[in-house]
């Protein structure tokens, strides 16, 4: 289990009545939004260390409990983060045409 933190996840942190999910890619950290539930964080957590990790990272739930959704969102947050980093940005059209806006994080 996890120490010195008030979650039982990995990635996931209280915030404001919610629960926050972040992964670090090794030099930033990345923001994966904001959710109503403290598993709902966890999964897209564990979503997005599969994007950036590969099946070798270190997940909250057995890899086959994935949902394709979560994978499609943590993999278009991530991709608006480089993209953003890289300074190309993604437009809103864009990020609307990825389905990005479904998503209930605030990037």
């Amino acid at each position: 289990g996890k120490r010195d933190t008030e979650s039982r996840y990995k990635g996931v942190r209280p915030m404001s009545g919610n629960y926050r999910a972040f992964i670090h890619d090794g030099a930033d950290t990345i923001s994966l939004g904001s959710f109503a539930t403290e598993r709902d964080a966890a999964m897209i957590y564990d979503a997005a260390a599969l994007v950036v990790f590969g099946a070798s990272a270190h997940f909250n739930f057995p890899l086959g409990n994935l949902d394709p959704l979560h994978h499609k969102l943590a993999s278009l947050t991530i991709q608006r983060h480089y993209n953003k980093k890289l300074g190309r940005p993604m437009t809103d059209e864009e990020i609307i045409e990825k389905g990005l806006t479904l998503y209930s994080g605030d990037n």
